[in-house]
């Protein structure tokens, strides 16, 4: 899966902002998932003059075959991070 953030007022991506979340490689004939990666934060400051929507989106990607699960992980607490900082008035 990639991430990245839009914003929806200009109908653009956010520069730089796509990001790999989570592969699990998987093509183990056993029970045992073979493979993975980790979650990588998506951090940028977004200049804006007005009133502004970001959205996060994410996309799976299949590199063989279909897919079964595609989700985006949380940490020990049953959480995803998603948050923003205000700078300036």
């Amino acid at each position: 899966m990639s991430a990245r953030l839009w914003n929806v007022n200009s109908g653009a991506e956010v520069t730089e902002s796509e990001r790999f979340v989570y592969q699990v490689i998987d093509l183990n004939p056993g029970n045992a998932t073979a493979g993975g990666n980790q979650t990588a934060p998506i951090s940028e400051l977004i200049r804006v003059s007005g009133p502004t929507t970001i959205r996060l989106q994410a996309r799976r990607i299949d590199a063989v075959g279909a897919a079964t699960t595609a989700q985006v992980y949380s940490d020990s607490f049953g959480y995803t991070s998603l948050r923003y900082e205000r700078v300036g008035s």
